[in-house]
C-alpha cells in the first residue's frame, strides 16, 4: 500500500508543470506574481511590481521578442479581457516598463499580465494575475 502511494506521488510530481526559476528570484523589494504557461507554450515566469513600475521575466521564449500587455480579467484560465495597457516587447525574456494604471488599481484583482507570442492581439503564451495578499 505504502509503495503504491509513493509511486503515485512520484508520478504526480513528474506530470505537474515545471516552475522555472527566473532572474527575479533574488532579494526583491516589491510584489512578485507568477506567470503561468498558456496554450501549451511551456513559457513561465514572474512579474515584479515595485515603486518604479513592472519587471517581467519569462523563461522559454527562445530569445524571441514577445508583446506584454495588462488586460482586464480575474483569472488566467478565462479568456483575458480587453487590453488596458501595452507594456512593450520582451527582449531575451525580459522587460522593464511603467504602466499608465496606478499601482492600487493594478493590485485590485481585476488585472492580468499577459505575454503574447507576437503582437498584443496574438494568442497568450503566459499569464499572471495581479492582486494584493
Amino acid at each position: 500500500m505504502l509503495k503504491s502511494v509513493l509511486v503515485a506521488a512520484l508520478l504526480a510530481g513528474l506530470a505537474s508543470p515545471a516552475i522555472a526559476q527566473t532572474a527575479l528570484d533574488q532579494n526583491l523589494n516589491g510584489i512578485v506574481r507568477g506567470l503561468e504557461s498558456q496554450n501549451t507554450s511551456a513559457q513561465v515566469g514572474e512579474v515584479l511590481l515595485d515603486s518604479n513600475g513592472l519587471v517581467v521575466d519569462v523563461k522559454g521564449t527562445g530569445g524571441k521578442a514577445e508583446a506584454v500587455t495588462i488586460n482586464r480579467g480575474f483569472q488566467c484560465s478565462d479568456q483575458p479581457g480587453p487590453v488596458s495597457a501595452r507594456l512593450g516587447m520582451l527582449t531575451n525574456g525580459h522587460l522593464a516598463a511603467t504602466a499608465s494604471i496606478s499601482r492600487d488599481r493594478l493590485l485590485s484583482g481585476n488585472y492580468l499580465v499577459v505575454v503574447h507570442n507576437n503582437g498584443a492581439n496574438s494568442r497568450a503564451v503566459a499569464c499572471g494575475q495581479l492582486y494584493r495578499e
